[in-house]
């Protein structure tokens, strides 16, 4: 993958993140779950932030990262469970 298929990626990941947190915004002050649910962000915050800043090579890695934090964060959000 080049670098202008990389700057894409990310640019789409940020426009999905923003959108994330317009929903936690909208949802989480009022949530039972928000304990549980900043656990899950900043859980998966750090595996970011470890993954980009450690000795990795891949930017993948990274990115699969931050994937996996949008799709587990919208899944909680939007599960059927009551938040």
């Amino acid at each position: 993958m080049d670098m202008l298929e990389h700057e894409s990626r990310i640019n789409q990941l940020t426009g999905n993140l923003m959108g994330v947190q317009m929903l936690l915004l909208s949802v989480v002050a009022n949530s039972g779950r928000r304990v549980e649910i900043a656990n899950h962000l900043q859980e998966e915050a750090r595996r970011t932030l470890a993954t980009m800043n450690g000795e990795s090579a891949l930017p993948d890695e990274a990115l699969h990262h931050l994937e996996t934090w949008l799709t587990t964060t919208v899944d909680m959000l939007l599960s059927d469970e009551a938040i």
